[in-house]
């Protein structure tokens, strides 16, 4: 038996169970949830401390039954996720044999900046698939003037405050992967000067985003 474990970054980590949670509709406010997160070290229950989690596998399993994936890394795969995981049973089965999912099936994160804005507007309320697709589609026209840049949920203040809090836990896992799984490495997290903050964002930037927001509320019968 193997226990495969795919480790990401905690700055992306955090970000994609907020989304998750915001998705279906149990999103609590992001600020609060970062907070305890970098108190904690758990976000919605979950460990984003990976060397917690691989000392807790390791209770009952021996290091050689553990896997470890790196995120990002396995996002390189020529088959995607899918495909290593096949590569990783020895399956016969190649990706191209899969059949596809439909479109409504696929687990795609909506935009974080959008979601953000949308949870924000209607907090406690959930936020409404209208309300997040008009921001969505205001922030596609301003990320033009950006550069396409991607957007993300946190500050910039927020963003360096992710890498401090889990700079320590971070190279204890290096260490550890170092040891036991050579050449498997934690990815960095996007470099700040590549990402769209909530403060990068101008006033004409923001007025048109107002916009949006009368005309998300009335698609979403408001």
């Amino acid at each position: 038996m193997r226990i495969v474990y795919t480790v990401r970054h905690q700055a992306d980590y955090i970000q994609s169970i907020w989304l998750q949670l915001a998705v279906i509709g149990k999103a609590p406010r992001f600020e609060p949830f970062l907070e305890a997160a970098l108190a904690q070290h758990l976000a919605s229950g979950l460990w984003v401390d990976h060397g917690k989690v691989i000392d807790h596998v390791l209770t009952g399993f021996s290091p050689d039954q553990l896997v470890i994936l790196d995120h990002e890394a396995t996002r390189c795969h020529p088959d995607g996720v899918a495909g290593l995981f096949l590569d990783l049973m020895g399956s016969p089965l190649r990706f191209a044999d899969l059949q596809d999912l439909e479109p409504r099936e696929a687990d795609v994160s909506p935009d974080p900046l959008a979601t953000w804005l949308a949870h924000s507007t209607r907090w406690p309320s959930p936020s409404g698939a209208g309300l997040v697709r008009a921001f969505q589609t205001s922030l596609d026209h301003i990320r033009e003037r950006h550069g396409r840049k991607r957007t993300t949920l946190y500050s910039r203040a927020q963003y360096r405050q992710i890498e401090e809090t889990f700079a320590a836990d971070n190279d204890k896992l290096a260490g550890w992967l170092q040891a036991n799984q050579p050449g498997t490495t934690l990815s960095p997290p996007a470099a700040p000067d590549t990402l769209l903050f909530r403060e990068d964002l101008t006033i004409a930037d923001w007025i048109g985003l107002t916009r949006q927001v009368a005309m998300g509320r009335a698609k979403d019968g408001d």
